[in-house]
């Protein structure tokens, strides 16, 4: 079953840059220095942003494919784990199932829809259709389907998993894969990533525009986040609806006008800063390119 490509809109665009780790003054945070960053460029721009100061997000994550990267380097296709702490200690994996391409019509050709029931896992967004705009990559657009898996729900669908334990969980995808090859933490590489809310830019229409820093350490350093050094930041831009429901029936593209102009305006002026690496790679990319012997 394909999506409608003529009738399905973006739900979301993101625009993602690479920030280089070598960069940073010393004596600050990160999160303190793109803040500030963010904080000149909009008041440059005259925009409205609103700072967050709350607590960051702590995630182990990690990525499920063949030995040979069949699913990413045959399908476009990944599938990424995030394991997180709740409040009363248990653990929770957001697990989330994408496609993504160069092609609009290509990626909207496949259907991410979960069987049903779902006594297994809890859907947490199905079918999100997003443009990924990369610094000078230019744009992507993606297709992801994310499910929130209780630990032992999680171990029991995932470990010693075989692809076709990926692809039951789908019953409309087709994938160029064998379903009995085995599934592997990709390049045996787990991280620690600390997530940072930036705040929002506020806008008058449907348009809201929150920005993030997402942090990755590897996870065997056991050392204080203070004095771990990072082995990737992205910085991202993460443009959505306000309300969703406005622009159901219109065939018009709602993320176009002023307020995607300026976004457009604010993520060119970024660029220019001395932290951005414009020839950095995506997470997904290190994740897949990941050679031990480098770090």
């Amino acid at each position: 079953m394909q999506i409608n490509a003529n009738i399905k809109q973006l739900d979301s665009k993101e625009y993602k840059l690479i920030l280089d780790s070598t960069r940073f003054p010393v004596s600050e945070s990160h999160n303190e220095v793109i803040a500030k960053v963010i904080e000149k460029a909009t008041n440059d721009l005259k925009l409205k942003f609103i700072p967050s100061y709350g607590k960051p997000k702590e995630r182990t994550v990690w990525y499920l494919d063949t030995v040979e990267h069949d699913f990413y380097k045959n399908n476009s296709f990944t599938v990424r784990v995030k394991k997180k702490k709740k409040d009363n200690g248990k653990f929770e994996h957001d697990v989330t199932f994408k496609i993504r391409t160069l092609d609009k019509d290509k990626t909207l050709s496949y259907n991410l829809q979960p069987n049903s029931p779902q006594e297994e896992f809890k859907i947490e967004e199905k079918n999100i259709f997003e443009e990924d705009i990369i610094s000078e990559y230019g744009s992507q657009f993606s297709l992801s389907t994310e499910l929130e898996f209780k630990e032992d729900k999680y171990l029991a669908r995932f470990k010693d998993a075989i692809c076709e334990d990926v692809l039951s969980i789908f019953p409309s995808i087709k994938l160029d894969v064998l379903g009995d090859k085995t599934l592997t933490n990709v390049n045996g590489l787990k991280v620690q990533e600390i997530t940072y809310e930036l705040g929002e830019i506020l806008f008058e229409d449907n348009i809201q525009a929150k920005m993030e820093l997402s942090i990755w350490y590897l996870e065997s350093d056991l050392k204080k986040i203070a004095e771990m050094k990072p082995i990737i930041e992205e910085f991202d831009i993460e443009v959505s609806l306000k309300n969703s429901d406005i622009n159901n029936n219109n065939t018009e593209n709602p993320f176009s006008g002023p307020s995607i102009e300026v976004i457009e305006d604010l993520y060119k002026k970024i660029q220019c800063e001395s932290i951005v690496n414009l020839n950095g790679t995506t997470k997904t990319k290190f994740i897949y390119n990941y050679d031990k012997q480098e770090t």
